[in-house]
């Protein structure tokens, strides 16, 4: 798998579900750490099950926006699912529109969480290396795929 970002235009799109306040230090320490309990709760509580109507059922999101600033900063994570424009959502969740635009798409192949983290670290060592993009920490996304369970899409976004 080729460590080079595929440039991509991205149809904006509505997704809906459960979301935290976090930072990329806090995530650090596993005494604070809370994007895993969130993927365990959405999972534990099928609360991909209540939203509907579901774009495609087989997905499910990890989307990164509200950022306070850079890679350090605070953001909302949220786990979510696509929605059509008609949403059916649970009280708890909430709805976020991931805007239309020029993402980078970066891919990650392994055990979960693992690659995710990987890729994460990949993406920010380009950014840290390129002159070629500027990442725009406007939102950000990862697809995780039922029928690729160990792998995982990380479109992110540039100006």
């Amino acid at each position: 798998m080729s460590d080079e970002p595929e440039l991509k235009e991205i149809d904006g799109f509505l997704a809906a579900g459960l979301a935290v306040r976090t930072s990329n230090p806090r995530e650090c320490d596993p005494a604070t750490a809370r994007i895993g309990q969130l993927w365990q709760r959405f999972g534990r509580e099928r609360y991909a099950e209540s939203i509907a109507p579901r774009v495609r059922p087989e997905e499910l999101l990890g989307i990164y926006t509200d950022y306070a600033g850079g890679a350090d900063d605070e953001y909302t994570l949220m786990v979510a699912c696509e929605v059509g424009e008609e949403m059916d959502i649970p009280l708890e969740a909430i709805g976020v529109e991931v805007p239309a635009g020029r993402y980078l798409i970066f891919r990650g192949e392994g055990p979960l969480p693992e690659c995710v983290i990987e890729t994460w670290a990949r993406i920010w060592r380009y950014f840290g290396e390129s002159t070629q993009y500027k990442r725009a920490f406007a939102v950000d996304f990862e697809r995780h795929d039922a029928t690729r369970p160990d792998s995982v899409e990380i479109a992110v976004s540039i100006e």
